[in-house]
């Protein structure tokens, strides 16, 4: 499970750096974040937490608790979320940082739901074992 949880993590860091410079980008362009790279950057986040997932053996994910489902639809909600953001005004501090911090806010929700959709299931089916 720690090999999982780390994997996880280091998931999420890449995927922030990604969301960060094209936040970056909307601020400087004042455009919304563009919705092609936003959807990239989740599919690559999915796809790393899939592994983290699937590494946990076929227990969990072909149990009751199998946690795919409830992070498919987290991962979607981000992808509504982000894509929805109202695009910052150049050259206009207070603009950008409403901006970045829906973002951040966005992504951190996003980190800390995902992580309770797998330690919650795993809890759970470890229960089931005891």
């Amino acid at each position: 499970m720690k090999a999982a949880n780390q994997a996880t993590q280091a998931a999420f860091q890449a995927f922030k750096l990604t969301i960060s410079n094209a936040a970056q980008t909307s601020v400087s362009t004042g455009t919304a974040p563009d919705s092609k790279a936003v959807t990239a950057a989740v599919a690559t986040l999915q796809t790393a937490v899939t592994s983290a997932i699937g590494s946990l053996g076929t227990s969990l994910t072909s149990s009751a608790f199998d946690p795919w489902a409830a992070i498919t639809a987290d991962l979607t909600a981000l992808t509504t979320q982000l894509t929805s953001i109202t695009a910052p005004s150049v050259s206009n501090p207070a603009s950008a940082r409403v901006f970045l911090r829906a973002v951040n806010s966005a992504v951190s929700q996003s980190q800390g739901t995902i992580g309770r959709t797998i330690a919650t299931p795993i809890g759970n089916d470890n229960n089931g074992l005891l």
